[in-house]
Formats: C-alpha cells, structure tokens, sequence
C-alpha cells in the first residue's frame, strides 16, 4: 500500500523512510546538528579579505621569488600618479601652476608618501654669472610673470626628463608621481592611501 502511494506520488524510498526518519529523530538531529554548525562556523574568525594580489601566487612561485628578489635589492615601492589636465589647455599659467605647487606640497601628506615628482619641483640647473645653480622649476608661484611662465615653459618641454613622463610634449596635461613605501604587515594601508587621496583630488578639483 505505501509502496502504491510512493509509486504514484513519485516518491522514491529513500524519500520517504528518510523524512520520517528526520521526524522521528528530530530532537537528537537537532542537539548535534547545532554543536557542529557551531564548531564549523568558529572556522570563520580565520578569513580575511586581502586587496594584495599576491594572495594569488605560491611563495614557491618562479616569478614571485625574482619579484622578492629584486625589491630585496632595490626595496620595495607602489605610487599614486594624479593627472592635471585644466580646460584652459595648457599647465603654463599662473593660475595652473600655483596650484599645482600647492598639490606637490599636499601630496607630501599622503600616507606612507618617501617622495613626490611634478613639474613645479623639477630640479632645473641655471648659470648665475660662474655658477650653476640648482633649483626648483617654479620656485615661487606668487611671483610669475608672463615672460617667468613663458621660461618655464620652454625650460619644461625642452626636458627629456619631463616630456612624456611628467609633461605632454603640448603642454596640455602634467603628471605627478608620490612614491610611497607601504607596510606589508598592515593589509588597511592600500585603502587608507586610496580614501586620503580620492579626498585630496576632490579638494582640489573645488
């Protein structure tokens, strides 16, 4: 007869036995379902999030061992790279470069930051009468004058040293590169860069 039922219902017997049995025997599935549950789910205080794409690679890894190797020798170092490109068309005028002083001394303060690279702070070399002397490209940004921006300008493009790394061969957008020397043991140093710099950029855009 209830082999009938099973057959007509579609049930099959392990089906039905197993839900009566789960019926039967509730109380005791229950009382050792939840310790374990529990012991499983104590697991889950070892899982981490981690943003270091390292994660990916066995430390046994051909091409992870030469990474480790060449920053044993030459240290280890990541960037932040902001990119000012302003709607007049070109970096060179005193508006644009005044501010982008004001961003170089800004960047200083970005978390973990060892140096920061711009055009404003380009280490130019003058002749001064016998010497040569060594400075900023935009020493002071309060005093430019038209023929002063007009120097910077031919001074910059003519820099094998900017062109096509800090400077666009026209003119019209600059970079700046902060190095910074991040902690390897604090997995929250990317996130805590990345939030004080999206805020910096906001700032400076208004």
């Amino acid at each position: 007869m209830v082999d009938a039922w099973q057959r007509k219902h579609g049930m099959t017997w392990i089906e039905s036995h197993l839900g009566v049995a789960v019926v039967r025997y509730r109380w005791w599935i229950i009382s050792t379902m939840v310790p374990l549950l529990g012991l499983a789910a104590s697991g889950m205080r070892y899982l981490e999030i981690s943003n270091d794409t390292r994660v990916f690679f066995d430390e046994h890894n051909p091409d992870y061992r030469a990474l480790l190797s060449l920053e044993h020798t030459y240290s280890k170092e990541q960037g932040v790279f902001f990119v000012l490109a302003p709607k007049g068309g070109t970096v060179f005028t005193r508006d644009v470069l005044a501010a982008t002083v004001e961003l170089t001394e800004a960047a200083w303060q970005i978390p973990y930051s060892i140096r920061v690279h711009s055009l404003t702070n380009f280490q130019s070399v003058r002749t001064q009468g016998d010497d040569l002397v060594v400075r900023s490209l935009v020493d002071d940004p309060n005093d430019l004058s038209e023929a002063r921006v007009e120097q910077i300008r031919q001074t910059a493009l003519a820099e094998s040293a900017l062109r096509y790394r800090l400077l666009s061969p026209s003119g019209h957008v600059a970079g700046m590169f902060v190095g910074l020397v991040m902690p390897s043991e604090n997995p929250g140093a990317v996130p805590e860069v990345a939030r004080y710099t999206r805020r910096l950029a906001q700032e400076f855009r208004a």
